[in-house]
Order: structure tokens, then C-alpha cells, then sequence
């Protein structure tokens, strides 16, 4: 009854979740995460891994940059012995951070503004950020000058598997504006139209509305209390 749009290797806990409380999910990975692999980028990366010492704050907007990022990070150093405070985005970044044994410090709210403001206001100093190659700007539009970026990881979308959201079930989940308007041009308006689309942050459905205007005026997005699984699948529950 409801459709997963996640990439498979971040699909396993709405899995676990949908098996738990037996929800019918249908995965339909439109994309794919893949590191970063051109040798001009990666070499680009250099001086700010040499001069880690250099920024107080290293920053991870995912679950894909913090693996990716901290696999990178621990070729150049004990990531134990990192002076840098870390930051995580959200509970789920988190969590992979703090398998590897350390501590990060999380926004009220998880979205890159409180991110961003609770750096201005608390964290002050120059800023290592690790995203990837789809990223929002939101940060580095906000902390300008003091902020540096690794990209290393790619998002891949798929022609095939999109087709597959047609027939599909009702009820769409979200976790990204890339996703949404990748769907919304693959498949037809009437298609759209009959769908509900859960969305995983109201900055998304703002994005939505502004980027596609009347055309979404007449659909269904709802917007879940966090970019959680749990809470994406208690919204997806108030339709089912």
C-alpha cells in the first residue's frame, strides 16, 4: 500500500519497520548511492584532508556522507583522535557516526538552517563539510566563507524503475526534492493526480511549490513531523 522510494542501502530499517507492524511497502529504488570515484575529484580533496587541524567543525548532511565521508576521513586520521566537533544532521546520521564510537552534536531541528544556525550561534570557527554531489546549498550559501565541502557520493537515478510507480501503490514516500520532481517528470499528470506523496520536511514541499507552481496545486503532499522512517510511515498511516 505504500511505495518506498529510498535507495536500497538505506531501505533496510522502513523494511524492518514495514515487517514489524505489517505494512504492505513496495520498494522502488529510484536511485542508487555511489561513491565519488573520478581521480581529479577525489585528488582535489587534498588539501583539506591534510589540513583537517584547520576546521573546528565537520559537518555530515546524511546518512550516505557520513559512511562515505568518515571512510574517507579515517584513511588520514584516528577518527577517535578528531579534535573537530561533529555535527549530524539527524538520527539517522547520527547513529551511523556513533557506531564508529563518536559523538555528534545534532540541530533541534533535523534540517540544514538549524544546522547552519546553531553553528553561526554556538560553533563559531571554519567548517568541513561532507555531501553529496545533489546537494542543497543550503549550508554553503549560509556559512559562505568559512565552509569547504568534500562531495563524495553520487545519487543515480533510475529511467526503469520509475516506470514501476504507475502501477504501484497510492501512497508515495518522499525524502527528497530530487526524487519528487524526478517522478513528476517520468510519469503523467493523471498518474500524479491520483496519487498521495509524503513528503519528509516541509523545506521539500515548499521547494515543490515553488519550483512547479499550479502544476501541484491539485495534488496530495503531506508533510511527515521528520525525515524519519517512523514518522514518514506514521503519516503514510493516517491515508491507509
Amino acid at each position: 500500500m505504500i511505495i518506498n522510494t529510498r535507495p536500497k542501502n538505506l531501505s533496510q530499517n522502513i523494511n524492518a519497520l514495514c515487517t514489524k507492524e505489517k505494512i504492505d511497502l513496495t520498494n522502488l529504488h529510484l536511485s542508487k548511492i555511489t561513491p565519488v570515484s573520478s581521480k581529479e575529484v577525489i585528488e582535489s580533496w587534498r588539501t583539506n584532508l591534510e589540513s583537517l587541524q584547520s576546521y573546528s567543525n565537520i559537518i555530515f548532511t546524511s546518512q550516505a556522507s557520513a559512511f562515505y565521508g568518515l571512510e574517507i576521513l579515517k584513511t588520514k586520521v584516528d577518527l577517535k583522535k578528531i579534535q573537530s566537533n561533529i555535527f549530524s544532521i539527524g538520527l539517522a546520521t547520527k547513529k551511523i557516526i556513533e557506531d564508529k564510537g563518536i559523538s555528534s552534536i545534532l540541530p533541534n531541528q533535523p534540517s540544514s538552517e538549524f544546522l547552519a544556525g546553531l553553528i553561526l550561534e554556538e560553533y563559531p570557527g571554519r567548517n568541513l563539510l561532507f555531501c553529496g554531489t545533489n546537494s542543497n546549498r543550503t549550508l554553503q550559501k549560509i556559512l559562505k566563507n568559512n565552509i569547504d565541502e568534500i562531495a563524495c557520493y553520487d545519487l543515480i537515478y533510475s529511467d526503469f524503475e520509475v516506470a514501476s510507480v504507475n502501477q504501484g501503490p497510492k501512497i508515495v514516500l518522499i525524502y527528497n526534492y530530487l526524487t519528487f520532481s524526478f517522478i513528476h517528470k517520468a510519469i503523467d499528470r493523471k498518474t500524479l493526480l491520483e496519487k498521495r506523496f509524503i513528503v519528509s520536511s516541509q523545506r521539500i514541499k515548499d521547494k515543490i511549490r515553488k519550483n512547479f507552481g499550479n502544476e501541484v496545486l491539485d495534488m496530495n503532499i503531506d508533510v511527515a513531523e521528520s525525515p524519519s522512517d517512523e514518522s514518514m510511515l506514521k503519516k503514510a498511516k493516517e491515508f491507509i
